[in-house]
């Protein structure tokens, strides 16, 4: 019950953030830009979410998996604010899990 009270708000949340978000980075990075950027995070969210199953004991696990995704944006010259970057991940974590069920 507590599990899908917490998805429906993480839902609701990516769908605020989406809101607002997706014109403001279009708008900021171009049209084209984001719509790469959005693929690369699809693709690092679903290899870190094999890379890394389990995470060494005592750390986050979710830890690993943003780095992943930061370091990946990186290395392709996408920069925008660790917030944005966040919020993307998220909604990207909520299409792979319904993609999954």
């Amino acid at each position: 019950m507590i599990n899908e009270i917490l998805e429906l708000v993480f839902e609701a949340l990516a769908l605020v953030l989406a809101g607002f978000l997706v014109p403001y980075l279009k708008g900021k990075i171009g049209e084209a830009k984001y719509y790469r950027m959005l693929e690369l995070i699809d693709i690092a969210v679903e290899a870190s979410e094999q890379i890394y199953k389990t995470s060494p004991k005592g750390e986050p696990k979710n830890n690993n998996r943003y780095q992943y995704v930061y370091d990946l944006l990186e290395l392709k010259g996408i920069k925008i604010k660790d917030e944005e970057i966040e919020a993307l991940i998220e909604s990207a974590v909520l299409r792979l899990n319904k993609a999954l069920r």
